[in-house]
């Protein structure tokens, strides 16, 4: 009887040992050294595939790129802002609640906010806007070209475009056509100047009115009040200037300025006479 106890005592413990160390190359088995770091990392054994473990690793792939998405928003919100231009500071001061509009119009233009150079002050801008409302020597002279509407020399290709006349004249009937033209000049520039002269005061009413749009960069807002247009008319004149950074738009409405309709119907009779005759003289001429 004692010597069995003894003997199951012995199996007993060889038992144990045999299980201390499965255990042991269990333990071994299942955490590794990582050469180089000094850190543990976990050796997995490897998984059956199955539905059950796919919709896992989908699980564990769809939090580790939500996480990676957190972790880039925070590093945009964390990132240092540009500071604003100066342009972009006159912007934002002056526009108000548009700004946002107006910034993304400049874009879309193509134009560099951070780079542009800020518009010279309101004030200095107001001071010589009064000479934007007037014509330059050289737009005068472009007015007077525009509105004679003459070629150097008359040409039979000028008649067939302008009089829808086919017409086959010598050079000298066309020469006398052109004296015959040169005779209805003086008139027709009295007319123009006339006309360009109503502009100028229009457009200075019009700003004494404070009905010119100005702003930085462009024209905002574009357009006119609707419910003004019963009672205006409608445009005849536009004009839009821009520089220093500064833009300027008025606009002229016929119920508002009849003197100034009256001097273009002036010019428009003083034009329609000539053609009017030189039309009677090239009909007799073939």
């Amino acid at each position: 009887m004692g010597a069995s106890q003894g003997e199951i005592v012995r199996a007993d413990r060889r038992a144990g040992g045999v299980l201390m160390l499965a255990i042991c190359l269990t333990s071994v088995g299942f955490w590794t050294l990582r050469s180089g770091d000094g850190k543990t990392v976990e050796a997995r054994e490897p998984k059956e595939l199955s539905e059950t473990s796919g919709k896992e690793d989908l699980q564990e792939f769809s939090a580790l790129e939500a996480s990676h998405a957190l972790a880039s928003k925070r590093a945009v919100e964390a990132a240092p802002q540009r500071p604003l231009s100066d342009a972009e500071l006159m912007v934002e001061e002056y526009f108000g609640s548009d700004a946002s509009l107006v910034l993304a119009a400049l874009r879309e233009k193509g134009i560099d906010m951070a780079t542009l150079p800020a518009p010279v002050p309101q004030v200095e801008f107001e001071s010589f806007l009064p000479n934007w409302m007037a014509f330059s020597e050289e737009e005068r002279l472009d007015k007077h070209r525009q509105f004679l509407e003459w070629p150097e020399q008359l040409t039979n290709d000028y008649i067939r475009a302008n009089f829808q006349l086919a017409v086959d004249l010598s050079a000298e009937d066309l020469a006398g056509l052109d004296q015959l033209a040169s005779l209805y000049v003086p008139e027709i520039e009295v007319a123009i100047d006339g006309y360009l002269d109503n502009l100028e005061v229009a457009m200075s009413m019009e700003l004494a009115m404070g009905r010119v749009r100005t702003s930085p960069f462009l024209t905002w807002p574009q357009g006119r009040a609707a419910a003004n247009d019963a009672f205006s008319g409608t445009p005849f004149f536009s004009l839009v200037r821009a520089g220093q950074g500064w833009v300027a738009n008025v606009c002229l409405w016929t119920g508002e300025h009849p003197e100034a309709v009256l001097a273009r119907e002036t010019l428009q009779r003083a034009i329609h006479t000539r053609d009017e005759d030189l039309a009677t003289s090239i009909g007799l001429l073939q």
